[in-house]
């Protein structure tokens, strides 16, 4: 029981890899040594390398797996069931999936993961929804935006089974591509002209059943990094016009500040009066039954007018809001096309963020065909632009509509 409330604020017995608890303070600490490993680790995979892959890159050049600090820190040995490498203090795949997942690293702690039973001696992983989690428990080692983009690679190579081969990156758009005309996902291959390699993208139903079942829709990679790069284009131009927009909106409000104030008084007065009218009508109900039907009728009207009012209310109250999300939101997209397009250099992070899908399909007369499917933030600040000018549009509210 002591140890379940002590759960609940935040309690650690041995702190994760990348940090240390101060003896005289009681405050946990980054460990400088291993916070390098952790932020390596991410940037690794981000950049398009696998957990195999990183592995060797650790031992390749020196790093101890977290086994060795745990000696280090805590003087705590390897378990003996442990394996050769685990012994020899080398990184594993295990090793770096593991980092990857664990969240202590953007500062969370989770607890109450399990539970033991004392009388079958036995330990049950309990649901994600019974854990309990403190937010900023820990000095982050890495950013939010770092960690959020290696969540959506990892989900993205979940769900589509991409795999690296021969210990190389994983490629770019692995994962992404998919046929228009059949549904399946592409298969990349490394490839050779005139001594240069480059990587080419084909359907994979093509590669395992022919041309019968379809049409090979070949595309190098560097065929679609241009397309990108001129859609990016278009919609850098689209986001900026929608940021100006949106600053126009935000002084707009901020000029007719004073208005609203008084425009969310007034509303606030009549909600006042109708409450008390419904309270006098619900009394005049009980003293005369029968003018019951005429007095229900008047109370439904007085509730239809008060959910008007609300309704009003939480518009003007949360158009600043809107606006200003609008703007955060906005703002970056534009800072990633801009990269993007201004250093052509696209990499497997930008991808991770801005891309959905790409469908790729061919024409009657074998001209392929693609589109882009765009995600948040790229697609989030155009939606979000709609809700403002829909806001912005029903704001215009006369003192004479408010009284």
């Amino acid at each position: 029981m002591w140890y379940k409330q002590k759960q609940k604020v935040g309690i650690i017995v041995v702190p994760p890899f990348g940090y240390i608890k101060n003896k005289l303070t009681g405050e946990v600490e980054i460990v400088e040594e291993c916070a390098e490993q952790i932020r390596l680790i991410f940037k690794l995979f981000v950049g398009g390398m696998g957990v195999q892959k990183i592995a060797m890159y650790l031992n390749n050049h020196g790093y101890k797996s977290p086994a060795y600090y745990q000696k280090i820190h805590h003087n705590k040995n390897v378990p003996f069931n442990k394996t050769k490498i685990g012994k020899q203090y080398l990184w594993s795949n295990r090793g770096v999936a593991n980092i990857l997942v664990n969240e202590a690293c953007i500062g969370t702690l989770i607890c109450g993961k399990t539970t033991n039973s004392r009388i079958y001696k036995t330990r049950e992983y309990l649901p994600v929804e019974q854990h309990i989690r403190h937010e900023n428990f820990y000095p982050p080692i890495i950013s939010k935006e770092l960690w959020d983009t290696a969540c959506a690679i990892r989900a993205n190579n979940i769900a589509n089974h991409v795999k690296t081969g021969n210990n190389k990156k994983i490629h770019r758009y692995a994962g992404f591509l998919r046929c228009a005309d059949c549904g399946a996902s592409f298969t990349s291959r490394r490839r050779k002209q005139d001594g240069k390699e480059y990587i080419e993208y084909a359907c994979t139903t093509y590669q395992r059943m022919g041309k019968d079942y379809c049409a090979s829709h070949r595309i190098r990679e560097s065929v679609l990094d241009d397309y990108l790069y001129q859609q990016m284009g278009v919609l850098l131009e689209i986001a900026t016009d929608n940021l100006k927009n949106v600053d126009a909106f935000i002084r707009e409000w901020t000029k007719q500040k004073t208005n609203y104030d008084q425009l969310i008084g007034n509303f606030q007065r009549q909600q006042v009066e109708l409450t008390e009218n419904i309270k006098s009508l619900v009394l005049k109900q009980i003293q005369e039954p029968n003018r019951a039907g005429y007095i229900e009728e008047l109370i439904k009207d007085c509730e239809t007018q008060m959910e008007s009012i609300t309704t009003e209310i939480e518009k003007l109250s949360h158009s600043d809001h809107i606006g200003k999300n609008a703007r955060l939101n906005i703002k970056s997209s534009v800072d990633i096309l801009k990269q993007i397009t201004n250093e052509r250099n696209i990499d497997n992070a930008h991808l991770h963020l801005i891309l959905e899908r790409v469908y790729i399909s061919e024409t009657e007369d074998g001209k392929l065909n693609i589109e882009f499917e765009l995600k948040a933030p790229l697609k989030l600040h155009t939606d979000m632009h709609k809700l403002l000018i829909e806001n912005y549009d029903g704001n215009k509210i006369t003192e004479s509509n408010a009284t």
